[in-house]
């Protein structure tokens, strides 16, 4: 589940179920932003809102103002029930969960809050690259997803980048964006993207030579990959993300269940 649950100042959330087929979550207080890249079939995401139950299952970026009974979409829909009663929200509209009512908003009205997710955004995407990369120097192919001698987790989860210092999403399938824009690659399409074999060379009795199977490295970039996927396909030591329901959950409070955060908002994942 390629989602993310970033709490701001002075708010508070409970978990209460971490299954992927049924993850539910308790917003106490305060404003969260919810930002889904990628959600499977068989997972289920439900958030709980003072009177609302909000369910997910598309990608979009969501947002909640606890204390103002406020559900915002800047991208996707969700279907909110209150009072029994379900609608669907769809990107530029937000429902009043005190009155059940739906009207516009204006999406570019957006404060630091904001500006911070998507900063965020933007690194977790960043890292995913070289971390893309290492999984398939650990044996990953494109039928074939699986982890080699343990060492890491594969795709559809998150694994911790050490040159980014940060957990990143690595999907299975092609062309996965966040609600940003920006993209997450598979172990098997970053190096259709970035690397190509290097050319056969001529021996003396005409055959070929060389090895086909490293990879050159990718040139440098004005988004900084370079540096960490210059690596040619030489094991690269690194520790696995843990994240037991499949979801990144990103809080400047550094609470993982019901704690107030902390001023400065610039912590989190």
């Amino acid at each position: 589940m390629g989602t993310i649950l970033r709490t701001g100042d002075n708010s508070s959330f409970k978990m209460l179920t971490n299954r992927l087929i049924d993850t539910r979550v308790e917003l106490l207080t305060g404003t969260h932003i919810v930002e889904v890249a990628e959600i499977q079939k068989d997972n289920n995401l439900t958030l709980v809102a003072k009177d609302a139950t909000v369910v997910i299952t598309k990608r979009g970026l969501y947002r909640f103002d606890v204390d103002q009974s406020l559900i915002k979409v800047f991208e996707g829909v969700l279907g909110v029930t209150v009072n029994g009663q379900s609608t669907l929200v769809g990107a530029g509209k937000m429902m009043n969960s005190a009155t059940a009512l739906v009207e516009k908003f204006d999406k570019e009205a957006t404060d630091a809050m904001d500006n911070w997710a998507r900063r965020r955004a933007g690194l977790i995407a960043m890292a995913n690259a070289s971390s893309a990369k290492q999984v398939h120097d650990y044996g990953c192919t494109p039928n074939n997803f699986a982890a080699v001698n343990n060492r890491t987790s594969g795709c559809n989860t998150w694994r911790y980048n050490p040159w980014y210092g940060i957990v990143t999403y690595i999907p299975c399938g092609a062309n996965i964006y966040s609600p940003y824009g920006y993209r997450y690659y598979s172990p098997y399409n970053v190096m259709r993207a970035y690397y190509v074999p290097p050319p056969p060379s001529y021996n003396n009795g005409g055959g070929f030579g060389g090895n086909s199977g490293s990879y050159a490295g990718m040139s440098q970039t004005s988004s900084g990959y370079s540096g960490a996927m210059a690596t040619s396909t030489s094991s690269v030591s690194s520790s696995t993300a843990a994240v037991s329901s499949g979801t990144s959950v990103s809080s400047s409070a550094g609470s993982a269940s019901s704690g107030q955060g902390a001023s400065g908002g610039g912590r989190g994942k």
